[in-house]
């Protein structure tokens, strides 16, 4: 593969269904609810979400962590700081199934061909991601690319996944004991996580606005094993970790709360550049679901007055009527392509793209 630039300005918008296609084990929204029913069921702590005014929002986990997160004018003023303590339970409970969920997917399975050629294309060209997902799917396939590399002498460092790809000043985990620092951009794609991530960390203080975010390396097959392999961090990782909580930020997140952090609010902006920018935006799994209010502004306004052409590549098919209708509300002034929804869409985007710029 020769290291080109893409000619055409392209986006790639990920969402759960991207992980899904990836892999069966990745939960989507309606399987992350069933397994909180459950846990809620098992664990006395989380009792409270078992009241009739908290059922309804048990259908969407990430509905039900927006509302405990908001601090609701018909709440009571003793409400508020208890619902922010099941917040911090619940998106606890979720990073930890996700991590075990992505755990059973990579030690049990390599990632598909399709889903490698993805990671090396994205590379070539230098297409950036934004992604709705909490888990490591997209760095971990980035992981195995660059790590078989290494394997084969094609380069002659081991991969540090995450410092190349998130270019934004996050520090490691690691750092905490020897200073801070973030690194330059490498030479790769850009992937913005705009919803956190399982591997980023935060002190889970309601204010925040100029806190450092750490991250855990994506160094291994595992999200349970990220840098324990390094014996020089393995008795250190816990105590890295002793006053820190996964940042997870739910869809439609109170502003004062998560988007106050300078950090966070930096990876919105350049989610506004990139689809501005954008001619091409390819919408991979993702349901752009009403409740995200948020996401929809971000597209309409970034998008305004511009004609792109949007790919909705969806290996799920049923009610795709609907989904085209939240697509329409969305890019007012895209050029809708339904190429892809089709229960092969993601593997089959892949194909053409590569196929189109660069072999894979």
């Amino acid at each position: 593969m020769k290291n080109t630039k893409s000619e055409k300005k392209r986006l790639l918008i990920l969402g759960s269904g991207f992980s899904k296609a990836v892999s069966e084990k990745m939960p989507v929204v309606s399987e992350l609810a069933d397994a909180l029913k459950t846990e809620i069921k098992n664990r006395k702590e989380l009792g409270d979400l078992s009241d009739p005014q908290y059922q309804s929002l048990l259908k969407d986990p990430e509905l039900l962590l927006t509302y405990l997160a908001q601090d609701q004018p018909w709440k009571e003023t003793w409400e508020a700081p208890k619902e922010w303590a099941l917040f911090l339970q619940v998106s606890d409970w979720l990073a930890k199934h996700i991590k075990a969920c992505e755990d059973e997917a990579f030690k049990s399975e390599i990632p598909p061909k399709w889903a490698k050629h993805l990671a090396k294309w994205l590379h070539e060209t230098k297409t950036s991601v934004i992604t709705f997902n909490y888990d490591t799917v997209l760095e971990r396939i980035v992981w195995f690319c660059e790590w078989e590399k290494w394997g084969k002498g094609l380069t002659n460092r081991p991969p540090d996944v995450s410092f190349d790809l998130y270019q934004i000043p996050l520090s490691s985990l690691a750092l905490r004991e020897s200073g801070k620092f973030s690194s330059l951009p490498k030479c790769t794609f850009h992937l913005i996580k705009l919803h956190g991530s399982i591997n980023w960390f935060y002190s889970g203080s309601a204010q925040w606005p100029g806190e450092h975010v750490y991250f855990r390396s994506v160094d291994s097959e595992s999200p349970n094993e990220d840098m324990i392999n390094n014996t020089i961090y393995q008795s250190k990782v816990d105590r890295w970790l002793m006053d820190k909580v996964p940042l997870i930020i739910p869809p439609v997140a109170e502003k004062s709360r998560f988007y106050a952090n300078r950090t966070i609010r930096s990876l919105w902006g350049k989610a506004r550049e990139y689809l501005a920018q954008a001619e091409e935006i390819y919408c991979v799994g993702y349901s752009l679901p009403d409740t995200d209010l948020t996401t929809k502004l971000l597209l309409q306004t970034a998008c305004a007055g511009q004609t792109k052409i949007v790919y909705i590549v969806n290996n799920d098919v049923q009610g795709k009527e609907n989904l085209l209708r939240r697509y329409r509300d969305a890019f007012p002034q895209g050029v809708m392509k339904k190429d892809y929804l089709r229960e092969d869409a993601v593997e089959a985007m892949v194909n053409n793209l590569c196929k189109e710029e660069v072999r894979c």
